[in-house]
């Protein structure tokens, strides 16, 4: 159990630490917007979802109409859809904490998730992901928490705050790229992001890119013989 702790919590530290200010971000917003902690804090809690928080502020606010609500959600959260279909074997060893894993699944602790390639001996997976993806969480509930309390004193007009999940995540995707066997199915996501975003525009391109980048992958994969043994026992240089 310390062992898997310990490889989780070492893991994690970029995101807990990214996710603390752009949570502290989020409880500041909140409170200066006039809501109370306990609304804050129940949004990092049971929606935990980052981008659409920040969003809901403004929505609060300004009295938006349900409808509008519910679909900037389901567009902003549609991609945890496809987090999910990759991990679905994983999960399934998960028991009662299954539910909850799925809660936990954000952008950033996916792209921690798929980067790690080999757990040490001695480290569960499915335990270890439990643990990364709690810790990330506790991260955002701790700093909402600091951004209510310190709402009344630090002004609101904090620019730049939010680049650092982006950074961040960038730099995952760089780390996993290097480490890569093949680097095709992520040059054909990048492909059609950028196809769909010139096409679609920034608001309306994440789900057919999507869409469009599991139905290729399903078929590339479908048509790439597995590895034998002996070539994944193969060590890289």
């Amino acid at each position: 159990m310390q062992k898997t702790l310990r490889f989780a919590f070492y893991k994690t530290l970029p995101i807990m630490i990214s996710y603390f200010f752009v949570a502290t971000a989020f409880g500041l917003l909140m409170r200066q917007a006039g809501w109370g902690f306990s609304w804050a804090l129940a949004m990092s809690v049971f929606l935990y979802t980052g981008a659409l928080q920040f969003v809901l502020v403004s929505f609060l606010s300004g009295g938006a109409p349900i409808l509008t609500v519910f679909i900037t959600a389901l567009f902003l959260s549609s991609r945890q859809v496809f987090y999910g279909i990759s991990f679905l074997n994983s999960f399934r060893k998960a028991g009662r904490t299954k539910p909850y894993l799925i809660h936990i699944m954000t952008d950033e602790t996916y792209a921690l998730f798929s980067s790690i390639r080999d757990y040490p001996e001695g480290v569960e997976p499915v335990r270890a992901q439990l643990m990364m993806g709690t810790l990330a969480h506790l991260s955002w509930i701790l700093g909402t928490m600091a951004g209510c309390f310190a709402g009344d004193f630090i002004p609101s007009s904090i620019k730049g705050i939010d680049f650092a999940l982006t950074s961040l995540f960038v730099t995952i995707v760089l780390d996993q790229w290097k480490s890569a066997d093949n680097r095709l199915p992520a040059m054909i996501g990048a492909s059609l992001s950028l196809l769909f975003l010139c096409i679609l525009g920034p608001e309306r391109f994440l789900l057919p890119s999507l869409l469009a980048s599991c139905v290729l992958l399903l078929i590339y994969g479908k048509r790439t013989p597995p590895k034998s043994p002996a070539q994944q026992e193969v060590p890289h240089e």
